[in-house]
């Protein structure tokens, strides 16, 4: 072998030249077995990690575990019937109403012993009968009031539900008549006396009209009529609007008032106004929404013009209360609830308070009492608390049916026809 360097010869064997002293370039032979194989000469296979395969297979189950509970509890029938209940309190809210029929009736179907759905498709009637009235047809507006009563009592007998026959008893007690009436006017609870008892027979109001009173009664519904004004305020065009009055002793005082209804050309323009007369001149006994409850015991109960809270199927009213002293109605609560299956939880975020929710229907009420300015809050409690809160106050007066009459020229020229 010759050096690669010098050219000199060496060995064959020979690691370094013999005359430069450098590496030759011959590899020495390597004996054993290399590093990373066995005897036989191949490389042993590594054991798997099992732990990313383990936890891979775990969240998986997790997975499919959480799906099947959603699914299986988005598709029992209490969360479909909660779907169809919310759903259908949202087109009752929007005065929807055929649309609400329709849900709350799924909503039974879906589970007949849910008292909620029973009492939304009862009011949904309930209002359809107000608008029906309102409009003159009070044949319709039984009708309505009578199917609202089938209703209740179908969910009594399903649910057997205390709440569900008090709102039945209700509505037979308030709207349903014996007989209908050829005049288009609702019957009154003063004349239902009267029939019942010969006795009853006395007027509320003396039949004496008073000239002065009248044309101070016709000057506010002329004003009305041909400006949209009441006492001083723009109510929108008036060629846009509707109206209706009375002219009825709403306190009991043994006087007439006027009462005057008005649905403006937007939800901001609906008003109504109790005027009195005395001493040779009107004034305010009360302005609210247009959505009364009378009672032959001075209380009057006024629906708000906007369910947006969490009461979902139950309608906030305000209560007032005749002062004879001020011959004026004065504040006396407000009505509130929360309807768990509008919303579980509140504004704030907090949960349905189910511990005070002891009959199980998914609604608590609260009463706001004493100031307007700051009242006192009372509850949440359930349906039998505040059932006895409205009995305080009613203490057992019957509600009263106001005749009204259409606001136009025609009426207003037969009040004064009457002076």
């Amino acid at each position: 072998m010759f050096c690669k360097n010098c050219g000199v010869k060496n060995d064959d064997d020979a690691k370094f030249c013999i005359a430069c002293g450098g590496p030759t370039g011959i590899v020495p032979v390597q004996t054993g077995i290399p590093q990373g194989e066995n005897s036989a000469g191949v490389k042993p296979k590594k054991k798997k990690d099992k732990l990313p395969f383990i936890i891979a297979g775990a969240v998986l189950l997790v997975g499919i575990a959480t799906f099947l509970i959603i699914f299986l509890s988005s598709a029992s029938p209490e969360a479909k019937a909660r779907k169809e209940l919310k759903l259908a309190n949202q087109y009752l809210d929007e005065m929807q109403y055929e649309m609400a029929i329709a849900s709350y009736t799924k909503a039974i179907e879906i589970d007949p012993k849910n008292v909620e759905a029973y009492e939304g498709l009862a009011n949904t009637y309930i209002a359809m009968a107000e608008e029906a009235y309102t409009a003159g047809d009070v044949d319709l507006a039984i009708t309505y009031n009578e199917k609202a009563v089938e209703i209740l009592a179908q969910g009594e007998r399903e649910t057997e539900n205390q709440k569900l026959a008090t709102l039945r008893r209700d509505i037979e007690e308030k709207y349903l008549v014996a007989e209908e009436r050829t005049d288009n006017t609702a019957i009154s609870e003063v004349e239902m006396d009267a029939e019942e008892n010969p006795d009853a027979n006395q007027p509320a109001v003396s039949d004496y009209v008073d000239p002065e009173e009248t044309q101070a009664y016709v000057q506010i519904l002329q004003n009305a009529l041909y400006y949209g004004e009441m006492n001083g305020n723009q109510y929108g065009d008036p060629s846009y609007a509707e109206g209706w009055f009375s002219i009825y002793d709403i306190d009991n005082d043994g006087r007439k008032e006027l009462l005057l209804c008005w649905q403006g050309d937007c939800m901001a323009n609906y008003a109504s106004y109790i005027w009195g007369y005395a001493d040779g001149k009107t004034h305010v006994e009360l302005t609210e929404f247009p959505a009364y409850t009378f009672y032959d015991n001075g209380i009057i109960e006024v629906g708000i013009s906007h369910n947006q809270g969490l009461a979902g199927s139950f309608w906030p009213y305000t209560t007032y209360k005749y002062n004879e002293n001020t011959d004026t109605f004065d504040y006396l609560c407000f009505m509130d609830a929360w309807d768990r299956n509008w919303n579980d939880t509140d504004f704030n975020g907090e949960k349905f308070p189910a511990e005070f929710d002891e009959d199980g229907d998914g609604l608590i009420y609260y009463m706001y009492s004493g100031d307007w300015s700051n009242p006192t809050k009372l509850g949440p409690v359930d349906f039998y608390v505040y059932e006895s809160w409205r009995n305080d106050y009613l203490n057992g007066a019957h509600e009263i049916e106001i005749p009204f009459t259409v606001l136009n020229e025609e009426n207003i020229e037969n009040l004064l026809k009457d002076i």
